[in-house]
């Protein structure tokens, strides 16, 4: 089986495009940027087969040990199973978003074990914990879901327009396109009960972020037009949602006063105080280091900039600026670097050519 937990890094799409055309970047992505050789796809390491396995219950072991993350992943180190497997009065599954979950946190163990081992740990949870007749549902429900992972491998890998051509509006059409296949890939494998309950916020969020961006991206609208519209939007959102997006903003807003703070000179001590009011000391001690890697980044990418337009004043003709270019790249950054200095490129790009007369 290929790409399993590539349908995990679809919904997150979403919600970081709306930060491209943000002056400002949140916590998670400070990490990101920060941190770039650490964010790595769990489902980099996969078998190929013709065919997802079809699991029957005549396969599942007969007992489960205690769960200790760190014994079976090091991504699960220190953590509890996510999600849950529940019946109602009839003994059936109860067919809600913690299914997912549970599915979801096991395959972030792909990579560090294979396909098959993760499998028959969700196997094994799955026959311990439910009787019979809820149990096949949820095999079923196993077996779709490894399907739809292998449908969504197939969807990620379409080709890309070339780097250079890449801009702002582009990335916004593929995001647009590739959210419209995955639905009706849902709608294709999953009963519509399934789609709802799997499905049904991921999909809200994802219409949001692309309203969204479609209307940051609008040079018609000042910028109290575009805070108008986007609270608007927001409030279509369903409740749960708003409620996590507000808290999330809460969060932004005192992690951006924090990084002001650390810019600016002050001390660490007063730094985590003014974090203190939304993280624990430990969250706190954590999004310092953040800043700290962030700032060496950032001086990485200022070093680069500099040797760019270098080499573009120097360059004859397109050709040479390509390659010059190329070439820096790849001298200064990692693979997995070069992805997010591609996307900054991308973005100067486009936001060069809107200040052109």
């Amino acid at each position: 089986m290929k790409n399993l937990s590539l349908a995990l890094c679809v919904a997150a799409l979403a919600a970081a495009a709306l930060l491209l055309l943000q002056p400002d970047v949140t916590e998670s992505t400070v990490a990101a940027e920060a941190n770039p050789e650490g964010s790595q796809s769990m489902g980099a390491d996969t078998v190929n087969e013709p065919q997802p396995p079809r699991l029957s219950q005549s396969d599942a072991p007969t007992t489960t040990p205690a769960w200790n993350g760190a014994n079976f992943a090091r991504a699960l180190a220190g953590t509890d199973i996510d999600g849950d497997l529940r019946v109602d009065e009839n003994g059936l599954l109860i067919m809600d978003i913690q299914v997912k979950d549970f599915f979801d946190y096991f395959f972030l163990a792909v990579g560090e074990r294979s396909p098959e081992e993760v499998i028959a740990e969700i196997q094994r949870r799955i026959y311990d914990k439910l009787p019979a007749q809820a149990a096949e549902q949820a095999m079923e429900l196993l077996n779709d879901y490894i399907s739809y992972q292998e449908r969504i491998g197939e969807l990620m890998a379409a080709p890309l327009a070339p780097t250079e051509s890449q801009d702002y509006e582009y990335y916004a059409s593929v995001m647009a396109n590739t959210f419209e296949q995955l639905k009706s890939l849902r709608r294709q494998i999953f009963a519509p009960d399934v789609v709802d309950a799997f499905f049904g916020l991921d999909e809200a969020y994802s219409d949001y972020a692309l309203a969204v961006m479609q209307v940051k991206a609008d040079a018609q609208l000042s910028d109290s037009e575009k805070a108008s519209q986007v609270e608007a939007l927001r409030q279509k959102l369903p409740a749960q949602m708003r409620d996590a997006h507000r808290q999330a903003a809460q969060r932004e807003n005192l992690t951006r006063e924090a990084r002001r703070m650390y810019r600016e000179g002050y001390d660490a001590d007063s730094v985590r105080q003014a974090l203190r009011g939304q993280f624990s000391d430990e969250k706190a001690e954590k999004i310092i280091a953040y800043y700290q890697r962030e700032e060496t980044w950032r001086a990485r990418l200022d070093d680069y900039q500099r040797r760019k337009q270098d080499i573009q004043a120097a360059a004859r003709t397109d050709a040479e600026t390509v390659a010059g270019l190329t070439q820096l790249r790849n001298s200064l950054f990692t693979s997995d670097e070069l992805k997010l200095v591609e996307s900054y490129d991308a973005i100067e790009r486009k936001a060069t050519r809107y200040e052109k007369p």
